[in-house]
This record gives C-alpha cells, structure tokens and sequence, in this order.
C-alpha cells in the first residue's frame, strides 16, 4: 500500500513540477522579454545620437573593401561592447545589409523575414538565448541589435537557479512523499494485521485510534467490533462450557450405568468361551469370537465417553516444540513435518499435547488417504505458538465447520464421534485453543498454545 501512495504521490508531484516549469517559463522569458526590448531600444537611442548613421546608410554591394567601409565597422563593434551587443547591423528597407559590425557584406541578406518588429526571445541553432530587435531611422533604414551575452547572462543564471530551486523542491516532495508513504503505509499494515489476527481468533486485539482522520475512525470502529465480538464470544463460550458441563455429566453417569452390565457380559462370554461343549461347536466359536469384539468395542466407546465426561487433569512440565512434534509425527511415518525455529519452551501436559497432535495426524491421514499428502508444523506468534495439521483431502464442508468439535459428531462410518471433542477439552484445559483453519484444499486445523517464560 505505502508503494501505491509513494507513487501516486510523485504523478502528482511530475504533473505539478511540469505545469509548474512550464507557467514560471512563460513568465520569465515573457518579463526578460519586455525588458530586453527597452533597454535595447535605449542603446537603438544612443546609436543615433552617437554615431554618423545617415553615412553609414549610403554603402553599396563591394564597398566592404574600402577604408572607410571597414573604419565604420570597426566603429560598430567598438559601440557592441560599450553597448553590451553581440552584433548590430544597418538594414535598407527591403532587409539587405548597408554595414554590419560581423562579416555580413553590404548588400546580403540576414533574415528571411522583413525587418521591422523585435523578435521574442528564443534559443538559437546553438542553444544559447537570442533577443533581436530592430529601430526605425527613418526612410524605411533600421537599425538591427543583437543582445549580447551579458545582457543574456542574468537570464541563465536565473534560469540555473529555478532549476536548481525546483530540483531541490523535488527532492523534499519526494522524502516528504515517501515519508507520508511509509506512515500511512504502517497504519495500513497495523490494521490489516490487526484484521487478520482478530481473523485467527486472537484475543484483546485492539487498536490505537488517536487522531479525526479516516484511518483513526476506522480504528475505533475495528476497536468497537473487537470488543463486541470478544463479549459475544464470551458469553458463547459460557454457554458451550455449561452446555458441556450438563453434557460431562450425564454422559458420565450413561457410561458407568453401561460399563457394570458390560462387565458382566464380558465375564459371561469368558465363562461360556471355557465351556468344552461350545469349544467343540465351530459356529458356537465364531459367535463368541463375535461376542468378545462387540464388547471391546463398546468398551473402548464407554471410555472414550467416560474420558470426555472428565475434566483434564494436567501434569505440567516443560516440552520443547520439536520434541511434541517428532514423537507426535510417529504416528504417521508419512506424514510430512514443517519445523521453523527458534520456539519457546512449553509449560504443558506431555500426554495430553500428544494425544491431540495424534488425534490430527490420524483424522488427516483418514481423510487423504494412503497416498494423500498430510503436513504437521508449528510457528512461534506473539506469545503463542501454533501448532498446525493439514491434509489434501476432501476438506470440511462449510455446514460441518462449526459442529466438528461438538461431542459425538462424526463422518464416519464408525466411531462415537469423541476424538476432536476430548482434544478440545485438552486445549481449553491449557487456555489454548483448537478451531478449523481456512486453507486452499484439503483441512487444516489449529492449535493454539501460550507460550510462559522459563523452562
């Protein structure tokens, strides 16, 4: 963004130095012009009174070789230095030259055009300024004055100032332009920030809002919809804690109502499976075989559920990063791992942080399949670390985004459901946090962990 203004600011700056130079241009050449003219005409004024003119009108072609001729022309350009001229001439009526104080032959022409009016001022085929201008002396002669250098000194060294000036106005345009570049710039990336973070679920993301322009506004508004949203989400989430408090519980009691009949069945079918009458019978074996993995399974959901209903105890001791991450990934040798350190060190329960990350890495690889692609990583961000599990599968269909870590959801065909729900409670337990991420294909899910000094 800061780039965008920088170079919408030097346009704006190239268009007004342009039309700057080009209004102070015709100014100051349309002002030198004016007073060139009169003090020409004051050295025209001099040039009569001082010299023989009406003689000198009276040379014909090849008369330049004559004393008197080259006499008069010296005169001439004694009266160009004394005068300031770079050149003066005496024209006939029809623009042929009578004497010349250069190498002009009497009788040649200097000019296309007629004489009789000044010319502006103007570069000539050498670059230089020129200033002509012509003084009637009467019987259609003129007198033709050329300006010399130094009358046309003050206009260069002027012109090299504006220049100079303009240069040097450029150059604080262009600092004060990236100046405001940059300033906007950070404000911009402040509040994009702020979005993006407010975007990942990052709590307390505010802004400073100082100032009545329209960055400032928008950050109060940013500041208002923070907060707003911060106390929405408050209250949603003492309402999900209270929902899953009453939830715990009686999943709790339906587990222990459920495990005592199911260890009584699990002891009848070790009973029957010692009977010799039934051991002898292929069909009697293969139903009790049957038997004992129904009740393991319904075993492994009453714990699962039983594990859910209780609160995580949590046996907290220092982990570094790359080491929940490498032992986690063992449970998926293909899986690929994303390490960027440095990391801080974790204040954490071991077993539970493995137990999610192994959740992630095992629901991925379901949903990518054998020869999908599954990344495991994690990056350090103000004060928390991220810990990261995506795959290139089918991704989470944006009505189940909300419901997927709610108990006892799930897409497949077997399973309670409880897996995401007791690594969110594992999370929560840490005052860490567990949410789907928004990534190009595939899934992506987030953990968030704070990060404490020591260790």
């Amino acid at each position: 963004m800061q780039w965008q203004i920088l170079a919408a600011s030097l346009a704006a700056l190239t268009l007004g130095a342009g039309l700057y130079t080009w209004i102070t241009d015709n100014l100051m050449i349309s002002a030198m012009d004016r007073q060139l003219g009169k003090r020409l005409e004051i050295v025209a004024q001099l040039f009569r009174q001082e010299l023989p003119w009406k003689r000198l009108v009276l040379y014909l072609p090849g008369d330049q070789s004559t004393r008197s001729h080259q006499e008069d022309q010296n005169r001439l350009r004694q009266f160009n230095l004394r005068g300031g001229l770079e050149r003066s001439s005496l024209l006939d009526a029809g623009g042929r030259v009578l004497i010349d104080s250069a190498d002009a032959n009497p009788g040649d022409y200097l000019e296309n055009i007629a004489p009789g009016r000044e010319t502006l001022l103007h570069r000539n085929a050498q670059g230089r300024w020129s200033k002509i201008y012509y003084f009637p002396l009467g019987q259609g002669e003129c007198l033709r004055l050329e300006a010399g250098r130094e009358m046309l000194a003050y206009l260069d060294t002027l012109q090299t100032r504006r220049w100079l000036a303009l240069g040097a106005g450029a150059c604080l345009a262009v600092l004060l332009s990236l100046g405001l570049a940059r300033w906007l710039g950070r404000r911009l990336a402040r509040l994009s920030d702020a979005f993006l973070r407010l975007q990942r679920g990052e709590p307390g993301v505010t802004l400073q809002a100082a100032g009545e322009d329209e960055i400032a506004f928008v950050s109060r508004g940013f500041n208002t919809m923070a907060r707003e949203l911060e106390e929405r989400q408050q209250r949603e989430r003492t309402e999900h804690e209270r929902r899953v408090s009453e939830l715990r519980m009686l999943a709790g009691g339906i587990a222990h109502e459920i495990r005592n009949p199911l260890g009584a069945l699990a002891a009848l079918g070790e009973w029957l499976a010692r009977r010799p009458a039934l051991q002898a019978d292929a069909e009697s074996r293969d139903l009790l075989t049957r038997l004992r993995g129904e009740i393991d399974r319904m075993d492994l959901l009453v714990g699962d559920v039983l594990a859910y209903a209780r609160q995580p105890r949590l046996n907290l001791t220092w982990q570094t990063v790359e080491h929940l991450l490498t032992t986690a990934a063992l449970a998926d040798p293909n899986c690929r791992l994303e390490l960027t350190p440095p990391y801080p060190a974790l204040s954490v329960d071991e077993t539970g942080i493995l137990t999610v990350l192994r959740n992630l890495i095992i629901n991925a690889r379901a949903a990518a399949g054998p020869q999908g692609e599954v990344r495991v990583g994690a990056r350090a961000r103000r004060g928390r670390v991220l810990f990261y599990v995506a795959d290139d599968g089918p991704g989470i269909p944006a009505s189940a985004r909300d419901a997927v870590f709610q108990p006892f959801f799930t897409q497949k065909p077997k399973g309670a459901g409880l897996g995401l729900a007791i690594a969110r409670n594992i999370m929560e337990a840490h005052h860490g946090q567990l949410r789907p991420g928004t990534p190009s294909r595939g899934a992506l899910l987030v953990a968030w962990l704070p990060a404490r000094e020591g260790g």
